[in-house]
């Protein structure tokens, strides 16, 4: 048995061991604390984890078990899954046999059997071979599918439901609300107006309005545990965004800053956005080991950057001391910037427009000796140029 605990994991932060490297073994794998891989984690044996479980990369192994809650940014293949706690996977997942404890987030994949015990949240498409009890609700963003059936108190698909389903409350194809109109088979549908016409063109604007937004869903379900249930598939992609803004903000206390960077690029197999904000990362990195160039279009383009950084990079100490150096105290100095670096058009118009985009950054008077030192390229000074404009030049 390989044993992944503080005396091989590369750091710590917060609770939390952390392990850099690809994890692939053929033995059985336990893991004694909370933990975070960075990479993949694969065995031909087991992998059993006593407490919670954070994998940027992908899970695979014959029987998975894990105390608490388990949170994959790739792929998971197993035999078993066994899960105590709360389980999100937000690529695929191919199991022949699942048990959690909790709610459910999967992004797509195939299931032979088993139980969750709370609500299950499925991204695109899960596929069942066998029976999958769900003790609570279902809610799949494109559809059900399979030669099994699902258990649940209600289901609500967006574009298709080619699964058996046994359902206490509702079983919802919002692509054919209509139909269900039509029929008169609208038990979950709040029908107030007489008016046919009315409320069809009704039913049309929610289909269009549900294709990229799940809003106004209350004008057609009468049933506010089927609209919590909605409203809690938007908020998850959301809550776990700022969780990992979180951890990465608390990670400056044990990481050096290029595992921070890691920990970005990692984090962007879930969310797109943070690769921005690795770039912004590195930028401030790069510059912190120079000295600001007391130049105006540099300084624009730092006090732009600060501008574009996210609330949570802003707090870490790293991000702070860098605008403290390159932007706060830079202000001070504004009278003696240089604007030689200004050599064409496109960079007296970039100059300008970062400075208007930014005008809430400085004071009445830091604007205007910008402003001065930026029109001072072409020989002309502000006010004239206001002149001009005020007489319709």
């Amino acid at each position: 048995m390989i044993e992944l605990d503080f005396t091989n994991a590369d750091t710590m932060t917060e609770d939390k061991l952390v392990f850099y490297k690809t994890v692939n073994k053929t033995d059985n794998i336990k893991i004694d604390s909370s933990a975070i891989m960075m990479q993949d984690i694969i065995t031909t044996g087991n992998i059993n984890a006593n407490y919670s479980l954070i994998v940027f990369g992908n899970i695979e192994a014959s029987n998975i078990k894990v105390s608490k809650d388990l949170i994959c940014f790739g792929t998971i293949k197993c035999d078993s899954l066994n899960v105590t706690g709360s389980l999100k996977c937000f690529k695929n997942i191919v199991i022949k046999e699942i048990n959690v404890a909790d709610d459910a987030f999967i992004n797509s994949g195939m299931i032979g059997s088993g139980i969750i015990d709370g609500n299950l949240f499925v991204g695109q498409t899960i596929e069942v071979e066998e029976v999958l009890n769900v003790s609570k609700n279902v809610f799949c963003n494109e559809g059900a599918v399979g030669n099994g059936y699902i258990k649940c108190n209600n289901i609500i698909c967006y574009e298709y439901m080619e699964i058996d389903v046994e359902s206490i409350g509702s079983s919802l194809l919002l692509e054919e609300i209509k139909e269900h109109i039509k029929t008169n088979n609208a038990k979950s549908i709040d029908i107030k107006e007489p008016n046919t016409d009315v409320l069809l063109k009704k039913i049309d604007k929610l289909l269009r309005d549900l294709k990229g937004r799940m809003i106004e869903i209350n004008d057609v379900i009468n049933d506010n545990e089927l609209i919590n249930l909605i409203n809690k598939a938007k908020n998850i992609s959301v809550s776990l965004c700022k969780g990992l803004e979180e951890l990465i903000y608390l990670s400056e206390n044990d990481l050096e800053f290029d595992k921070i960077c890691d920990l970005m690029l990692a984090a962007s197999r879930f969310n797109p956005v943070f690769k921005e904000h690795h770039r912004l990362f590195k930028e401030i990195l790069d510059y912190s080991e120079t000295h600001p160039e007391n130049d105006v279009m540099s300084f624009l383009k730092f006090v732009d950057m600060k501008r574009n950084v996210p609330e949570y990079m802003l707090k870490m100490s790293i991000c702070q001391d860098f605008f403290e150096v390159f932007v706060d105290r830079q202000k001070k100095h504004i009278k003696d910037m240089r604007n030689d670096s200004i050599r064409n058009q496109s960079q007296f118009v970039f100059c300008l427009s970062v400075l208007e985009k930014n005008r809430d950054q400085f004071t009445d008077d830091e604007y205007l000796m910008l402003t001065e030192k930026l029109y001072g390229v072409i020989g002309v000074k502000p006010t004239m140029v206001q002149k001009f404009i005020s007489i319709g030049g």
